[in-house]
């Protein structure tokens, strides 16, 4: 009818103390269930050990490794996923990630300005991004916005000089020239 050798479980509804008696073949063992519910040797330090009893009487055992969340119910699926080095690629990722995320700037944006992204709306489900400048106090919606704003206020110019928009007529239409002039003021003596 099947394996002599199958392991067959038996539990009783009445039992309180934890035993099961499993009959393999002819014989009777009895194991402790919460012996059963301990990690076993070669399950690493810090990976997850989860059982759940089902209603007919067995259990599923499921290892969660700790890194990337990965859940197995076999010994051989956790080994092969440690000899795959993947928990080790994951945290380098993450490592990678958490060094870049400050990193990353657009390179248009002019030094000191900061890109600021809150959450809005009813449900708090909407991103809005802004664009801030400490130093002046301004917060802008738009690239244009800023680069308009810093071309009024050119940072960049020495005292006394003063930046012009000039625009020529082309045969393509109108093109814009940016100027730079020095503004000289003559003070008038009073004698």
């Amino acid at each position: 009818m099947g394996d002599p050798q199958a392991l067959i479980v038996i539990s009783s509804d009445k039992e309180e103390d934890g035993q099961q008696v499993m009959a393999q073949g002819n014989e009777e063992v009895k194991e402790d269930v919460e012996s059963s519910e301990e990690p076993p040797d070669w399950l690493p330090d810090g990976w997850i050990m989860e059982i759940y009893h089902n209603d007919d009487g067995t259990f599923n055992k499921y290892y969660i490794s700790p890194v990337s969340g990965c859940t197995f119910t076999t010994q051989s699926a956790v080994m092969k996923h440690l000899f795959s080095a993947t928990d080790e690629r994951i945290l380098k990722a993450k490592e990678t990630a958490e060094k870049n995320q400050f990193m990353r700037t657009h390179d248009w944006l002019p030094k000191g300005w900061q890109l600021e992204i809150r959450a809005g709306g009813k449900n708090m489900d909407k991103m809005y991004k802004f664009f801030v400048d400490p130093q002046a106090g301004v917060r802008l919606q738009s690239k244009e916005d800023i680069l308009a704003n810093v071309e009024l206020n050119p940072d960049e110019l020495l005292k006394g000089w003063v930046k012009e928009v000039a625009f020529r007529r082309t045969e393509k239409g109108l093109k814009k020239h940016l100027v730079k002039k020095l503004q000289l003021h003559f003070l008038s003596s009073k004698a």
